[in-house]
């Protein structure tokens, strides 16, 4: 079984130095590891229990900066910052450009300042523009993988065995199947996907998902029974407009003829065939 390579998929690993598990199911899914750190997550509704005891989790006010998460989060508050400092500038130029004008004009200094305003202007617009795009599309990214953008941290430490009640679609997954055909064998490779938007960075040593054990290679599975087939779509039929024209009686029949393979022709059939 392969493994789909995404920036929001649990990583299956058996080289971690201490033992993490989870298990999803139809009403909620949980997550087992030994944490290093009070840090849980950008969590939201989940419950946390520490070898059998409830755990409090509360707001964190510093993100570990050497969390993933924090670090999305952190490039999310950048552009902010830079969008501010642009939509402040503009409006300290609008300000300035409202200003009483006074009554004696230059005009070649009037019409030198009003181009390179109108150029500031022009230029802090499309770059206030662009920054608020940036930040939609980052903003969007994050909430792809954390249902909230405040950080959770467990109110005391646990030395081993956090267990983290997580509800319904923040992790879920699917499996597909893809056939390669050769001349004389057919393999079929399964493929595990798995989407996390819990807002907790997971990896896990064991998996199961509905019950049942996700491994790195799955065994031989039988189909029966193995039908495959090539189908020839239906030719497109084509309209006839009637004439109005008169034709010499010596012209029907090569004109009945002509119609009648037309329409035999538009009716022809789908045609299937099967293979071993």
């Amino acid at each position: 079984m392969k493994l789909s390579p995404s920036a929001f998929t649990l990583f299956l690993t058996g080289t971690l130095s201490y033992a993490s598990s989870l298990a999803v199911y139809q009403d909620n899914s949980f997550y087992t590891y030994t944490p290093k750190t009070n840090f849980i997550g950008f969590t939201q509704n989940v419950a946390a229990k520490c070898e059998g005891s409830t755990l409090l989790l509360a707001p964190m006010l510093t993100c570990p900066p050497a969390s993933r998460l924090c670090q999305v989060l952190s490039t999310v508050e950048s552009t902010k910052e830079a969008l501010n400092v642009v939509t402040a500038n503009s409006k300290i130029l609008e300000q300035f450009i409202s200003l009483p004008q006074p009554k004696s004009i230059d005009a070649k200094r009037w019409i030198s300042s009003a181009k390179l305003l109108g150029k500031e202007q022009a230029m802090l617009s499309k770059k206030e523009l662009d920054l608020n795009k940036k930040l939609q599309q980052e903003k969007k990214t994050f909430s792809k993988q954390a249902p909230s953008q405040e950080a959770k941290e467990s109110a005391k430490s646990c030395a081993k065995n956090l267990e983290l009640t997580l509800p319904y679609g923040q992790v879920s997954f699917s499996t597909s199947y893809e056939a390669n055909m050769e001349e004389k064998m057919i393999s079929v490779t399964q493929y595990l996907h798995i989407t996390n938007r819990s807002g907790i960075d997971m990896k896990a040593d064991v998996a199961n998902f509905y019950y049942r054990s996700a491994k790195q290679y799955v065994g031989p599975i039988h189909f029966s029974p193995w039908i495959v087939s090539k189908y020839v779509p239906r030719p497109k039929r084509v309209a006839k407009s009637k004439s109005r024209r008169l034709y010499k009686e010596d012209s029907l029949p090569m004109m009945s003829m002509s119609m009648d393979s037309a329409v035999e022709e538009s009716l022809v059939q789908p045609v299937a065939t099967y293979e071993d």
